[in-house]
């Protein structure tokens, strides 16, 4: 958590940023020890040159499947916040078996059980035949229209 909560302060609001910088450095250190190895040795420019651009070229491929690779997460981000603003299930098809599977199973899951206790929590308050509200709903329905109406 500590390499998130570091990158957090410079990417604030992208976990791509955090990820794609995470990939880069990585990626970047073999070559930035090779150009130091190449310049202790005084090769040519033209080494250098294409050290760089390899480098560039590798940096560039690793921010696209890094890009592509979260496009899960992505999904599951617009889901949950259609069904927080909506109430729309989920669908999102599971096909993995990883963590990224097995959070966005336990994302549908979540959401179902939502759904289920909003439910049953109509069903509790109001008549499924007659659609009146039940005694007790009734009661703390009367009593708030009581108070408004004292004031």
């Amino acid at each position: 958590m500590w390499l998130y909560n570091f990158l957090d302060r410079f990417f604030p609001n992208s976990f791509h940023a955090k990820v794609s910088f995470a990939a880069l450095v990585g990626a970047q250190i073999p070559m930035l020890s090779a150009v130091g190895i190449v310049l202790k040795a005084q090769l040519g420019v033209s080494m250098i040159s294409a050290l760089l651009v390899a480098s560039v070229m590798g940096a560039v491929l690793t921010s696209i499947s890094v890009l592509a690779l979260l496009a899960p997460v992505r999904r599951l981000k617009i889901a949950l916040a259609l069904f927080e603003s909506a109430g729309v299930p989920p669908d999102l098809p599971i096909n993995s078996k990883d963590d990224l599977g097995r959070l966005t199973a336990a994302a549908g899951r979540m959401a179902q059980t939502v759904l289920t206790l909003d439910r049953i929590a109509s069903a509790a308050e109001v008549d499924p035949l007659t659609g009146a509200l039940n005694r007790q709903r009734l009661k703390e329905s009367t009593h708030v229209r009581c108070k408004r109406s004292a004031i």
